[in-house]
This record gives C-alpha cells, sequence and structure tokens, in this order.
C-alpha cells in the first residue's frame, strides 16, 4: 500500500509538472501570436488538404472566379502592359457583363490607379498647354521634323493614355445597367496602410481635396475626392460593439483613380500574412481614420469608420443590402435591429435582405478564419479571355449570371501571390474568392479560445493519470496511443465538419512529455522493484519463475491475498540420531548436500522454497504467482525427490555413516500469501488451515510407515497425474471432522503391478475395517503383506483391527483414526 500511495504521488506530481509546462508554454506569446500557433497552423493546413481530397467540400456556386491567367496572357497580352494600360481589354468585357453574363455583383481585386511618375512636372491632369505640346511633338515626328519625342512629353503621353483609359473605363462602368430595374453592382479595389501596433501612433493627415473637395467656396465633405466614397460603404461606428480601446485605425489608403469613383463603390483587398508567411485569415472589416485642419477655421478634425473587405461588400449586394443607400437614407436599421453590427472579436451580425441573420466569427483584429475549401480549380472558375469578344464560352453564362465575379490576376509571375494552406503559392484573388464562399455557404471554422485550449489539455491530464498510476509500461503505450489516436481522430473529425480547429501542438506535448517521464518513472521503480524480488525470491525459486516475477509483479502481491496453492513440508527421518552421530562441521555438510538437490528439484517445478528449518523443507506451488497445476507439480516434485534420496543414500552411507530418508506431507487449499513480519524483517509465507495439515500430515507418515502423505483435497486436484493409495480417516488436532489421506505412490501409469495389487488389496481391506469386517480386512491386509512383508501401512491396520478384536471400538466410531502425535 505504501508503494501504491508512493506510486500516485510522484506520478501525479510528474504529471502535474508536465501539464504546467504545456499551459504555460500554450500561454506564451511572440509577436502578438500564440507560440505554438507556429506549429498548429501547419498541422491543421495539413488536415485540411486530407479533408479536402477524401470529402466533397461546400463551394458556393454562387461565386465565379474571371482569371487573368497565362492563357489571357497568351491571347490579350501579358497583365499590365500594351492594351492593358488603356484598359482596352476591360473596356471591351464589359458590355458582355451588361448584355450577356449579367453578374449580381462586378467586383475587380485590381486597382485602377493613376498614372504617376516622380519625373513629371506638374500634377494633376495634364494643362491644356501640355495637351499642345503633345500634338505637337507627334505632328513633328509625323512629319520627320523630328527623330525622338522629349522625355517629358513621352511621360505626358503615358499619363494622357492612363487618363483616358480610366475616363473611358468610367463611363463604360457608369452604363453598366442590366435593366431599369436592377444594375450590377460594381466594386473596385482599395488597399489600407496596414497599421504597425509596435511602432508610435502617429496618423497622418488627408490632403484636403481628398476630404473637402477643391472648391475653395464649397469645402463640405461630401465634395472630397476620396473621404465621401469610403464613408458611403462604411459601417457607423457605433454598430462596432466591444472594440478594444487600443485598436489601431488606418489613416492612409491606396485609392483608384479619382474618375473611376463615381462609377462603382469601394472595398479594401488586403490580405495580411501570418507569422509563418502563410494567408489564413482575412479581415472583413477594418477601420480607417481620417485626420485634417479645416483651411478656414484651422479646428482638427477626426472621422472615424469601418469599412468592409472586397468579399463582404460582395455578398452584401448579392444578399441585396446596401450600404450607400442606407448612408444616403439614414436608415441602418431594420425593424429596430441593425442590419450589420460587429461584435469585436466574436462576430459579425448581418440581417440578410430576405431577413436570415447571418453570424460570422471573427478574432480580435477583425479577421475571418478562412475555411479553405479548395484550391483556385475547385471553384467556378473562367479565363478572362473565355468572357467576351476573346472567345466564345457557352458555360461562362451559367456561372456568372446573378453570381458573384471576381477579376482577379491569376497569370503566372504575378506578385499578388502567396501560400495558403492548400497551396504553396496561390493568387490572392483566390483568398478573396474562399472568403466569399464560406460567407455564402455558411462555412464558418473557428480557433479553440485560449481558456478552451487549457481546458483540453487539463482533461487530457485526467484522463492519462489513472492510467499512468494504474497501467504498466506495455499497456500505458497502448493506453496513450489510443487516447492520442482517439484526440487526433476528434481533431479531424471537427475539421472535416467545418466547426473548430483544435490545438494539436500543445497536446502533442503534453502526450509525449507525460508518456516518456511515466515510462522513465516505471523503468527506474520496475528495476527497483525487481531488485527487491530478486533479493527476496532468487533462492526461493527458480530463474524462469524469479524473471516472471520480475517482469509482472502485478501477477502476485506482497501485501496479503488469498490464493489456491498446494503446501509441502519435508523432514529427515531420525535426525537427532544422525546429529548426534556426526560432528556440527559434518553435519553441515550433510545438510547442504541433501537441502541443494531437494531445492533445485522443488524450484525446477515452478515451486517457492518458503524456508528451511534444520533438515526440514517448507514450500508451496501456486505462490507468489497464480499457478492452476500446482497440486500436480507439487506431488511430481515429492516424487522426484524421493527417487533422488533413493539414489544419493548410498553415498550418504557411505562418506557420513547414516542412513538418510524422508517424510513428506503435502495439502491444498486457499491460503493467505504474502509479506508477514515486523517493520524491520519480513519474509513471504503462507498460513491459513491447509498450510497446518500439510505439517501435520509430514509426521503422520510414520504411523503408516509411508513416505508421502497427501490430503484429500492435493489427491482431488491431481487424481488424474498420479497413482495413490486411500490410507484411512483421521482426525488432526484440533479438528472434530475426519479428512481422508492418501499415500502418494508414483506418476500417473508408473506403478508397478505388485503395488497395484497391493493398492487394491489394502483399499480393501480399509473399507471392511470401517464396515466391522474385521476377519475379511484381516485377510486383504495379509495378502497384502504376502506381496510385499515390508508394507507399513497393512501393518499398521493388521495390528488395529486385532485391536478391536479383543476390544470393541466406543459407540459412535466410524473407523476413524484420532492423531494424537505431537504436531
Amino acid at each position: 500500500m505504501r508503494h501504491k500511495k508512493q506510486k500516485i504521488f510522484y506520478i501525479t506530481s510528474l504529471i502535474t509538472v508536465v501539464l504546467a509546462v504545456c499551459l504555460g508554454v500554450t500561454c506564451i506569446e511572440v509577436n502578438n501570436s500564440p507560440l505554438l500557433y507556429r506549429v498548429d497552423a501547419p498541422l491543421q493546413d495539413r488536415i485540411v488538404r486530407i479533408r479536402n481530397l477524401i470529402v466533397p467540400q461546400p463551394v458556393s456556386p454562387e461565386v465565379t472566379l474571371v482569371g487573368i491567367d497565362d492563357y489571357t496572357d497568351r491571347k490579350v497580352g501579358q497583365y499590365g502592359k500594351g492594351d492593358w494600360l488603356t484598359r482596352k481589354p476591360f473596356l471591351e468585357q464589359i458590355k458582355y457583363f451588361e448584355k450577356v453574363f449579367q453578374p449580381s455583383v462586378l467586383a475587380y481585386d485590381i486597382i485602377f490607379l493613376e498614372f504617376k511618375s516622380e519625373a513629371m512636372k506638374h500634377k494633376g491632369k495634364i494643362p491644356r498647354k501640355r495637351l499642345l505640346s503633345i500634338s505637337e511633338n507627334i505632328r513633328n515626328l509625323a512629319n520627320g521634323e523630328i527623330s525622338e519625342i522629349d522625355n517629358d512629353v513621352l511621360l505626358d503621353v503615358a499619363k494622357l493614355t492612363s487618363e483616358q483609359g480610366n475616363s473611358n473605363l468610367a463611363s463604360s462602368l457608369a452604363n453598366f445597367v442590366i435593366d431599369d430595374s436592377n444594375a450590377t453592382e460594381t466594386i473596385l479595389a482599395f488597399h489600407c496602410a496596414w497599421p504597425d501596433k509596435d511602432s508610435p501612433y502617429a496618423p497622418e493627415e488627408w490632403p484636403i481635396e481628398s476630404m473637402l473637395g477643391t472648391d475653395p467656396d464649397d469645402l463640405v465633405e461630401d465634395n472630397g475626392t476620396e473621404y465621401p466614397y469610403l464613408r458611403d460603404i462604411s459601417i457607423p461606428l457605433r454598430y462596432v460593439n466591444d472594440l478594444p480601446a487600443d485598436y489601431r485605425f488606418s489613416t492612409t489608403a491606396t485609392i483608384p483613380a479619382n474618375i473611376l469613383l463615381d462609377s462603382g463603390k469601394i472595398a479594401f483587398i488586403n490580405v495580411p500574412r501570418d507569422e509563418g508567411g502563410v494567408v489564413r485569415r482575412v479581415p472583413l472589416v477594418h477601420g480607417m481614420e481620417f485626420n485634417y485642419t479645416h483651411p478656414r477655421t484651422g479646428e482638427k478634425i477626426r472621422r472615424r469608420f469601418f469599412v468592409p473587405s472586397i468579399s463582404l461588400l460582395s455578398c452584401l449586394f448579392h444578399w441585396g443590402v446596401d450600404l450607400p443607400a442606407m448612408h444616403m437614407n439614414g436608415e441602418f436599421e431594420i425593424d429596430g435591429e441593425p442590419v450589420i453590427e460587429v461584435f469585436w472579436g466574436e462576430k459579425i451580425k448581418i440581417r440578410k435582405g430576405s431577413g436570415e441573420i447571418l453570424e460570422v466569427p471573427i478574432d480580435d483584429n477583425g479577421s475571418f478564419l478562412l475555411d479553405f475549401v479548395g484550391r483556385v480549380e475547385d471553384f467556378n472558375t473562367v479565363s478572362f479571355a473565355d468572357v467576351g469578344p476573346f472567345r466564345a464560352y457557352e458555360q461562362a453564362t451559367e456561372i456568372l449570371y446573378n453570381k458573384i465575379a471576381m477579376v482577379g490576376i491569376t497569370s503566372t509571375g504575378a506578385s499578388d501571390v502567396g501560400p495558403c494552406p492548400v497551396d504553396d503559392n496561390t493568387p490572392f484573388v483566390h483568398v478573396h474568392v474562399v472568403a466569399t464562399s464560406n460567407l455564402l455557404t455558411g462555412t464558418f471554422i473557428r480557433a479553440l479560445a485560449r481558456k478552451y485550449e487549457l481546458a483540453i489539455l487539463s482533461l487530457l491530464a485526467l484522463a492519462m493519470l489513472p492510467a499512468a498510476i494504474l497501467f504498466r509500461p506495455v499497456k500505458f503505450s497502448y493506453y496513450t496511443g489510443l487516447i492520442l489516436t482517439s484526440y487526433l481522430t476528434l481533431v479531424f473529425y471537427f475539421v472535416l465538419t467545418h466547426q473548430y480547429f483544435f490545438p494539436i501542438a500543445g497536446p502533442l506535448i503534453f502526450f509525449l512529455g507525460s508518456y516518456f517521464i511515466v515510462i522513465i518513472y516505471d523503468y527506474l521503480a520496475e528495476e527497483k522493484e525487481k531488485r527487491k524480488i530478486r533479493g527476496m525470491f532468487s533462492t526461493m525459486v527458480s530463474g524462469d519463475v524469479l524473471n516472471f516475477l520480475e517482469e509482472n509483479p502485478d501477477s502476485f502481491s506482497l501485501a496479503g491475498q488469498r490464493v489456491e496453492a498446494t503446501m509441502f513440508f519435508s523432514d529427515v527421518a531420525g535426525f537427532t540420531s544422525i546429529s548426534e552421530a556426526l560432528t556440527p562441521e559434518k553435519l553441515v555438510e550433510l545438510l547442504n548436500k541433501y537441502l541443494s538437490p531437494m531445492t533445485e528439484i522443488i524450484m525446477a517445478s515452478n515451486g517457492f522454497v518458503d524456508k528451511y528449518e534444520g533438515d526440514a523443507i517448507m514450500a508451496e506451488w501456486g505462490v507468489p504467482y497464480p499457478n492452476p497445476d500446482h497440486a500436480k507439480l507439487a506431488c511430481w516434485a515429492a516424487l522426484d525427490q524421493q527417487k533422488l534420496i533413493k539414489e544419493l543414500s548410498p553415498g550418504f552411507k557411505e562418506e557420513f555413516g547414516v542412513d538418510v530418508t524422508a517424510r513428506m506431507g503435502l495439502n491444498s487449499g486457499s491460503v493467505v500469501a504474502g509479506n508477514m513480519g515486523s517493520d524491520k524483517h519480513f519474509s513471504y509465507t503462507v498460513m491459513g488451515d491447509p498450510v497446518n495439515q500439510a505439517a501435520r500430515f509430514e509426521p503422520a507418515n510414520k504411523d503408516y510407515d509411508t513416505e508421502i502423505m497427501i490430503g484429500e483435497s492435493t489427491y482431488e486436484l491431481a487424481r488424474d497425474h498420479i497413482e495413490s493409495r486411500l490410507l484411512d480417516k483421521i482426525v488432526v488436532k484440533g479438528k472434530t471432522v475426519p479428512i481422508q489421506i492418501y499415500e502418494l505412490i508414483a506418476k500417473k501409469g508408473e506403478i508397478s503391478e505388485d503395488r497395484r495389487k497391493i493398492r487394491d488389496l489394502y483399499e480393501d481391506g480399509l473399507r471392511r475395517h470401517w464396515e466391522r469386517d474385521w476377519e475379511g480386512a484381516l485377510g486383504c491386509f495379509k495378502k497384502a503383506l504376502a506381496i510385499d512383508s515390508h508394507d507399513g501401512a497393512s501393518l499398521t491396520l493388521i495390528k488395529r483391527v486385532e485391536g478391536y478384536q479383543i476390544t470393541e471400538p466406543p459407540e459412535g466410531w466410524c473407523g476413524e483414526y484420532v492423531r494424537t502425535s505431537k504436531d
């Protein structure tokens, strides 16, 4: 019990230490990100890839990627050069979107910028004087009056080309109407300058024209060249709840060319990467801050609101939620409930045009954890060159009509690419398509909050602790493997069902740490236990049994337990006379030469040598670990000892001058086995009535001149393996119920014919004796003596029966013999 308590204490302490370490590591953050996230995230990516391979994923058919891909580069030209500078490919395509494909939303993951160059001597639109200069230079070049155009003029030509391309694109987009009642919503991209949380907060002021316009007589925010377009698609700050006090707003942005802003709505396309450079999240909303000084009053003015991402705004329009119209009407609520409301670090609550409520989970950065349900090719995808005049594509209408069409660059060599969980190099427009698909299908996977990660580790500790205490290393290894496999299966299940990303690194560290620490502890404790067992039993059991006990200490108990066993007692006949005839040195030498081979036989038959008392041996079979054949093994060992004694006896006579014979008693039954003694000195032994009876059977051999006497219980257990003779019924001292005793003669099938006849005659005479047929009993015993005149049992019973012929037994006599010799 003391050792059990020690193990409970040490194992509990060790696992608690491992748990504390894992909890601590789980809470460590580096660069505002959990340390273990760097391990968890790649493992979770692998699970997502496996999931996508084996199970069809919920990819929304309501969004289609129109990719400016390698095929488009071959058909139209490399993006960013040639016709792309004039926006011609977009212009030619827009009318097909208007007349043929008719998407509900046309979103460009492309920022259409104004042409800018530091070398240009003027800013803004090209003045008339410079336009005349361009015209003159081109005419002179055509007439051969000059061989090349001045660099400044070339810059003006490039800017003019960009201005006219944007102007034509704006006109085409402004006319982009499907019918009189339903216009395709066009979304243009802009880029927020993402704030650096580690740098001091130093907001830049926006240009006055961006905020208030260029008319000095009408400086109001509605006239700004950029601000009102951002404000009109914003989520008012009053609908953003629980915003952290230290939240960093973006104070600058890269906006499309001003001429395009009236032709569509704008949304940000920022795709931040994790610490490992992998895109796993995308912000759905982001705070913008606008600071300026009013030129008339000198007042410092600050405006703040949140703007949606291109994915969120596309879905809002697709669902019939028109943010610009709400700003125009000043109505952001339906039946007292906001159409869109942000609960920071928790969710974005959206009321669709149909009245359905959608809750989108977001993290503390307003970011949406993407569930990458497929690679680019797994979504509705069409080449830019297959949409419009470039090539007929019959199926384009099916995947574009009343869908969200998202145009982006997917060609090889594009700079707007990066790794994601399902692809080592994916275009960022794919990220926006995944986010849009997740929103449309309601497929939201969540990362577990830190408190739940800690709770999982604690539950795993509770699951491991009982096994670590109760199981031996092999079983504990199987159990650990089972728990680990079950946990990983659970992890995969929650990813498979698009619910949660469970932590992996922390539990793995805990599993491996706990496993190895427990195994090391068990190894050291087991080695200590082995040394203890070897010290206790090395001289008492065979090497095989000792090895078994060392490897299976749970197969027996030192604390005391009830077991079925066979007890053996032996004693050298006439040892007192022998000890008087020999010197002490010779007596010790004789005993050693006698006890050593007897012990070897006992140990070789899986017996346990309990103790020596001078010439006497006490041994047991069935302890210290259970053995169902304990009775058979004990009987055979006794027979082997008697056989060996007869072989050794002539040598003993010659060397020591004494005759050595031994009497043996065996009995089987339920006994208590365990360590017994004081705190300072104890030994493993057995006790109980079967032990006492076996001890009394050994001296009882003298009454029948037999060598081995066994009890009825031993006979019943070993009868199929031994030859025996029913000797008598006796009442042992201290008992009132008679028991049958047997003489053990030989192993099964090894009895001689004479011995068989003697046994049969004796047992017949014994039954006659019990029936008071004195003459018949005497006749049987005498016939037995005629075969072997030295048969001691027959001589004993003849003497007893002859005594009964003279004096009748007392009333109530049942034929039993009361043993009166000393126990």
